[in-house]
């Protein structure tokens, strides 16, 4: 899989990703980032404030960071995370997301079992941003499973505290919230939102009636710029696929009859559903959706088979 120097999305698209980190101190990062002149700038709480996100934000990350302490009364900060400025599908761009992956890993940086990398999309600019996560819903419906798997990036592990933090949908809304999925095909209103800031996909608006964004929150954490640059792109593909149509209402809505049909028959659980296996033909139906450019199938599938082999 290479590393691309544009993945053929609209240059007007902006995204960001949140890359969190484990073993090296927060003091360092700032120090080593400000002697080498990288846009990087420690703020505490950063998602707290109006910020512009020119500029990398490093900050503590309540599932990483580790109070460390040494002499009396020194504390040491070690792991956190790195939040992107608001980026674009541009050489420069990207050179610059490789750039900040190498730096962290020049440190001994690492990404541990508690680590993830957010991928934020900024769906402001849509027609129909409501229409958007309609759809949205129903494909996570049906494809969540495969969405798990693929963007566990580089093996098969189910982080530490995704269940508390970036927990599934689909298990909650075969279950718990049946009327929420079975009402989306009728429903012409604007549809209450189901997710929540814990869940595995965020809907956000910006501080301060600020943008509306989309943040995903499936992804593993990791510092190797290929996996980042490959979930970023599967998240574009997916947002514009859905915008612009490419998915059948009807076929989705036939799909999840069925599903619900089989959690009835077989008394299938909130947990059951949490570990249902990816299904080779149905990741196969949803890159074929998404993209019709080889060198993303290619890179897709590649990423999904690579977790996919890995799981015991």
């Amino acid at each position: 899989m290479e590393y691309r120097d544009t993945i053929g999305v609209d240059k007007n698209e902006r995204f960001g990703v949140e890359l969190e980190f484990s073993d090296v101190r927060l003091a360092k990062v700032k120090k080593e980032g400000e002697t080498k002149g990288l846009p990087i700038k420690y703020i505490y709480k950063h998602y707290n404030r109006p910020l512009p996100f020119n500029i990398w934000y490093l900050d503590e990350d309540t599932t990483v960071t580790e109070e460390i302490f040494g002499q009396p009364g020194i504390k040491r900060l070690v792991g956190g995370e790195l939040s992107s400025r608001i980026l674009k599908d541009t050489p420069s761009d990207w050179r610059e997301i490789r750039k900040i992956c190498e730096f962290l890993k020049s440190l001994k940086a690492k990404t541990n079992t508690y680590c993830s990398s957010h991928v934020t999309v900024n769906i402001s600019s849509l027609d129909n941003p409501n229409e958007l996560l309609r759809t949205l819903s129903q494909v996570v419906a049906v494809y969540e499973p495969e969405l798990h798997y693929f963007y566990m990036g580089e093996k098969y592990e189910r982080r530490a505290l995704m269940d508390e933090y970036a927990s599934l949908i689909r298990p909650r809304v075969f279950t718990e919230e049946r009327s929420y999925i079975e009402s989306l095909p009728d429903s012409k209103q604007r549809i209450p939102l189901i997710y929540t800031s814990m869940d595995a996909i965020r809907v956000k608006k910006g501080l301060f009636r600020g943008p509306q964004l989309l943040e995903f929150r499936y992804p593993n954490g990791t510092l190797n710029a290929k996996t980042i640059q490959n979930n970023i792109n599967f998240t574009l593909k997916l947002i514009e696929a859905i915008a612009s149509g490419n998915f059948n209402g009807y076929r989705l809505n036939r799909k999840i009859r069925k599903a619900l049909h089989e959690v009835d028959c077989s008394g299938l659980n909130q947990t059951d559903l949490e570990t249902t296996e990816a299904r080779d033909d149905y990741f196969d139906e949803l890159v074929e959706t998404i993209t019709r450019e080889d060198a993303d199938k290619e890179a897709f599938y590649r990423q999904f088979q690579k977790v996919k082999s890995t799981k015991i």
